[in-house]
């Protein structure tokens, strides 16, 4: 059978992260869970849903260049050079 709720040091395990940083989460009332008495427990489909609320969407490029083609991100204009999230131009 399947947990409903797990206690802290296996939540930590399931996330991923240290059970410090899951305590943290909690104390800060940024993840949600289950107070029964003095025992907290997580929700495993509250971890779920937590960590897909968390999920950050990966860039993408603007476009597929032939191999002929050069693709540049263009120059920036205050002279620091383009991140890795920056737009890309192609000369096709």
């Amino acid at each position: 059978m399947n947990a409903l709720a797990v206690r802290p040091r296996e939540a930590a395990r399931m996330l991923g992260i240290s059970l410090r940083y899951l305590q943290e989460l909690t104390h800060n009332g940024e993840i949600p869970h289950i107070k029964l008495g003095r025992a907290t427990l997580y929700a495993v489909d509250d971890l779920r849903e937590w960590l897909r609320s968390r999920r950050v969407a990966t860039a993408s490029t603007s476009c597929v260049a032939p191999a002929s083609t050069s693709c540049v991100a263009p120059a920036p204009a205050n002279g620091i050079p383009p991140g890795p999230t920056s737009e890309i131009e192609c000369d096709a």
